[in-house]
């Protein structure tokens, strides 16, 4: 694929974030979200020379995505919306989009003079193995550097283990560099599994000390208190019967686990039938 469009084609401005899922003995691949793809990529192109000299930009303004392991899905920061604005989009594999939000970071310009030095930088050392003078390469440089005023409102982001997205900004103060911290609107249920021990099995996002929380209901009964069940964070949970699980680690075949138990504890429960209200504890 010609990613920077040196075939002539044009730059990609737009790549697919794919999803490979089973379907009984077929895999199947589809796309997740289009992730923004424009200005990532900086093309230096000298006179003379038979290859142009590759790198990502500095100040790039593309999407930037961060993989949840244990929960499945995708943090989304999107930069490209001018004025430093950035969105963040949680997206599960499922295709869901299950929170999202707009952020403005102080705004962030660049003086003249740290231009200058950051050109003449970037020229005087890709200039050491090269015979190209330092003007033109500096020339050159600053043809294929990107720098959007303002710059984009952040250039790193992760999800943490506290259940939020910490966001890098170009902000400082003395030496330090400023962070911004996201709580994640989390949805209470992250996953829900129908047992053969007549049983639903319902997954919260979160995981502590490699661990996730799993909730078994009988189904059928409106009174019983929901049971806390602690699975290893690396768990597919398929099924369960009695005090065994069935499922599959990663990149692990099949495997029997038996879970850890907590004792039963008192929750608010209302409802006929098996229709439930419950709310699991933060």
């Amino acid at each position: 694929m010609d990613l920077i469009g040196g075939a002539g084609s044009g730059p990609v401005e737009a790549l697919p974030l794919l999803r490979l899922s089973q379907e009984d003995a077929a895999w199947i691949m589809d796309t997740l979200v289009m992730l923004d793809s424009r200005n990532r990529s900086l093309v230096i192109r000298l006179e003379g020379r038979g290859g142009d000299i590759q790198f990502e930009q500095i100040y790039g303004d593309h999407d930037l995505i961060w993989f949840d392991p244990f929960a499945g899905g995708v943090i989304v920061a999107r930069r490209n919306l001018g004025g430093g604005h950035v969105e963040l989009l949680e997206i599960t594999a499922a295709g869901d989009t299950v929170w999202s939000r707009r952020l403005t970071p102080p705004a962030v310009s660049m003086t003249p003079d740290q231009v200058d030095a950051l050109v003449d930088d970037m020229a005087r050392g890709l200039g050491r193995n090269s015979p190209t003078p330092h003007e033109a390469m500096r020339g050159a440089v600053r043809k294929a550097l990107y720098l959007p005023d303002p710059l984009p409102g952040v250039w790193a982001a992760r999800g943490t283990a506290s259940g939020e997205v910490w966001l890098a900004g170009f902000e400082k103060a003395d030496t330090l560099g400023a962070s911004y911290a996201v709580r994640r609107n989390l949805p209470a249920v992250s996953g829900v599994v129908a047992t053969a021990s007549g049983e639903v099995w319902l997954k919260t996002p979160g995981v502590a000390d490699g661990l996730v929380s799993w909730y078994s209901i009988p189904r059928g009964e409106s009174q019983v208190s929901p049971r806390l069940v602690l699975l290893p964070a690396t768990l597919r949970l398929q099924d369960a019967l009695g005090d065994q699980c069935l499922g599959l680690f990663t990149g692990v075949l099949s495997a029997k686990v038996r879970p850890r138990f907590a004792p039963r504890t008192a929750f608010s429960l209302a409802g006929q039938q098996f229709r439930r209200t419950w709310t699991p504890p933060p």
